[in-house]
């Protein structure tokens, strides 16, 4: 079986309390101001392992840093807020033991790999630092009015490792995955223990991948306020697919740090494991995915390529 690195980078994405008070008193809401510079750094780390019958199992382990900046365009008075967003840089380490025995290191920032796949993969995460998104945010989160920057579509539409992954990169695509990244917060104040709950739809092209959220909001913790995340995805099965997959039950916990006062969120963390098993023909594929991903906001001064800026 021929091993696809597009495949290996876009697998990944993804309890209810006792009310100890009694009253609601803690409202969680996002807060903006004009021409400001919001940034995040995000890592995942995954550990990826696949059998095939009759080979040697091959064993993935893949580190991808991301650098995210939201420039603030305008707040309005109802507290809808227009962004631009960008990802100014990204890096990947990429090592493949036996049987395949290849690494690679990638930096959007610096030289491309020599080898084929290398150079396909840079190309693939180069393209997404191309151009900057623009949306509305409102207080409680939701975000609206998406516009996809039109390099990043053309770059997609001209690499033929994103053509595998279906409508994914498409325009529908990306805007349902820039908002499968976002937590929207109750309208209302909340005690601790209380519970909200997300669904996310993002097409394959497998299927539909329908992500579901439990977050709870657990309180005040480091002077900012703590909400615990559960997570699963499943798969809807594409019709006519020649593939049979199938995930196995999986649940992705973590938490989150929200800083109330400067109305951002400071750091989330959730860890998960996803068990796959993909039919296809006479031959069985076990696949089983260890992710961990952690975001934080970033207070450093801002590296070359994250304070070069597009226009608005």
């Amino acid at each position: 079986m021929r091993f696809r690195p597009a495949a290996t980078f876009s697998c990944f994405l993804i309890v209810t309390g006792l009310v100890s008070n009694s009253f609601a008193d803690t409202l969680l809401q996002m807060k903006f101001t004009p021409d400001e510079t919001i940034r995040h750094d995000v890592t995942m780390k995954m550990n990826q392992e696949m059998t095939v019958p009759g080979q040697p199992t091959i064993s993935i382990k893949m580190t991808q840093v991301m650098n995210l900046v939201m420039t603030v365009d305008k707040v309005g008075d109802d507290g809808l807020t227009q962004v631009r967003q960008r990802i100014p840089r990204m890096r990947m380490t990429m090592e493949m033991p036996l049987p395949v025995k290849q690494n690679m290191v990638i930096d959007t920032d610096g030289d491309d790999p020599v080898d084929p796949q290398g150079k396909l993969l840079a190309k693939t995460l180069k393209g997404m630092t191309t151009g900057e998104f623009r949306m509305n945010i409102s207080r409680s989160g939701d975000i609206t009015d998406i516009v996809i920057p039109q390099e990043m579509l053309d770059s997609a539409k001209q690499n033929p490792a994103l053509a595998q992954m279906g409508n994914m990169f498409s325009e529908d695509g990306l805007k349902q995955m820039t908002k499968t990244g976002q937590v929207v917060f109750p309208k209302k104040p909340l005690n601790k223990g209380d519970s909200w709950d997300e669904l996310h739809d993002v097409d394959s092209p497998l299927g539909t991948l329908r992500t579901s959220r439990k977050y709870t909001y657990l309180g005040a913790a480091e002077g900012q306020e703590k909400i615990g995340i559960e997570a699963s995805v499943e798969l809807i099965p594409k019709v006519g697919s020649p593939l049979k997959v199938t995930f196995k039950p999986n649940k992705g916990k973590g938490e989150m740090l929200f800083d109330n006062k400067l109305g951002r969120m400071t750091k989330s963390s959730v860890s998960a494991v996803l068990e796959t098993e993909i039919e296809a023909g006479a031959q069985t594929i076990l696949q089983k995915v260890i992710t961990d991903t952690e975001v934080k906001l970033v207070t450093a001064p801002a590296t070359k390529s994250e304070s070069t800026n597009s226009k608005k």
